[in-house]
């Protein structure tokens, strides 16, 4: 085939090759039917193959030692293994963005038409993303979008549609190209950063076998039906049907399950009894977050668990327990009021301190001490718990009455 190709009724490939030689800049488009063997093989020519959805993939690509030009595949496969002896060969595809609420799975419109940045993060950053207006256009290391009410980007060929490369075949040296994905704030949802949130892992092609890079667009990239998104995908996994379907948290939400707690009637000299808070987390902060805690010093005494009823218990208190945020004890017997957390360890000082469990003693001053560090592969966290346990013993000999303590948790987001 020397000229264009249009292909607007029926091409049964069989396992045949199709051969294009001519000179100058075609087109190919097989409306509904595959090439089995597609061959590029002429000089001083170019050629853009845009696949409109068939579901038949092609077996193999060549550009042989004739080409000098570049062709541009489009929505379009080249088989498992492309030849590209002389010439260029891109690949590039039809980028569908799906948001939704993490949490409830409710769309996600955007604030604005440009709160979505798509950004080629190679450490030299180059043209490969075009936004689509009358045309594509030239490319950029970066272009913006949006999402509407059902929560997608505008998509081919439609103002506003994006598409990325995944690479390019120069004479048989491939280069892959790396993606991000970020979203900016919106009314209820914290900023979205792929790369930041899920592993540090930016969004690359199959054929990419260098280290750190392991979310590939693979073959389920392709379009069947280029101008609808897929609705049947993994929440912030690879990208499936030409879609990166992600899903937003809320930017902080700090929920306690029970703001009153009740020992009951404890009495002297007993073994110690326990009780728990569970501290309910979700934010995007991709570093995570830290909960601080610390007990209220009611005036005129000097422990946290103190008598609430001057007419019974008046000016007594439980001591609190001996052993601290830095060096918390076991405790099997003996008097007091303390804590112990279920982030054994806290990301800081000596390792899995807390384990045992072991128990300390509040701290009664401002900013309080460490009781929760969650980072890492941890977050962004939804819905993570948790779970305070506090620990109550009165000594053999205790004024009768009611003893209260109040606890107070800050919860600081890290972004």
């Amino acid at each position: 085939v020397s000229g264009n190709w249009d292909n607007n009724g029926t091409f049964t490939c069989q396992g045949g090759t199709v051969t294009f030689n001519g000179t100058g800049t075609h087109t190919i488009t097989d409306g509904s039917s595959a090439f089995y063997n597609i061959k590029f093989d002429a000089t001083a020519t170019s050629w853009t193959y845009t696949d409109e959805g068939t579901t038949v993939a092609t077996n193999s690509t060549e550009l042989t030692t004739n080409v000098t030009g570049t062709v541009n595949f489009i929505n379009a496969r080249t088989g498992t293994s492309p030849t590209v002896t002389a010439g260029t060969l891109n690949v590039d595809w039809y980028l569908g963005i799906h948001a939704v609420n993490r949490d409830g799975l409710g769309n996600i419109e955007t604030n604005n038409t440009d709160d979505i940045t798509i950004s080629e993060n190679s450490g030299s950053p180059v043209e490969t993303i075009w936004k689509y207006n009358s045309g594509w256009g030239s490319p950029a290391t970066s272009q913006t979008t949006g999402t509407n009410s059902s929560g997608i980007n505008i998509q081919p060929h439609t103002n506003g549609a994006i598409k990325i490369r995944e690479y390019s075949n120069i004479a048989g040296a491939r280069t892959d190209y790396l993606y991000n994905l970020r979203v900016a704030w919106q009314t209820n949802y914290g900023q979205y950063d792929y790369y930041d949130d899920y592993g540090e892992n930016y969004l690359t092609s199959t054929l990419n076998t260098s280290s750190g890079h392991d979310e590939i667009i693979d073959s389920d990239w392709h379009r069947e039906t280029p101008g609808t998104i897929n609705t049947d995908d993994t929440l912030n996994d690879v990208p499936t049907y030409g879609t990166w379907y992600i899903g937003m948290l809320t930017g902080l939400s700090f929920i306690i399950d029970d703001y009153t707690i009740d020992f009951g009637t404890i009495m002297p000299g007993d073994a110690p009894t326990n009780q728990t808070n569970t501290l309910t987390v979700t934010t995007s902060a991709a570093n995570g977050y830290v909960i601080n805690a610390w007990a209220v010093e009611p005036d005129g005494f000097t422990a946290a668990m103190a008598c609430s009823d001057t007419g019974s218990c008046g000016t007594e208190a439980i001591a609190d327990w001996g052993g601290t945020n830095a060096i918390p004890t076991t405790w099997a017997t003996g008097a007091g009021f303390g804590y112990s957390t279920n982030d054994v360890s806290l990301l800081t000082d000596t390792t899995d301190r807390f384990s045992g469990p072991k128990y300390a003693g509040f701290i009664h001053t401002g900013g309080g001490e460490l009781v929760a560090d969650r980072s890492g592969a941890e977050c962004p966290c939804l819905n993570e718990t948790n779970i305070i346990t506090y620990r109550l013993a009165s000594s053999g000999i205790q004024r009768p009455g009611t003893y209260q303590a109040a606890i107070i948790y800050i919860l600081t987001a890290q972004y």
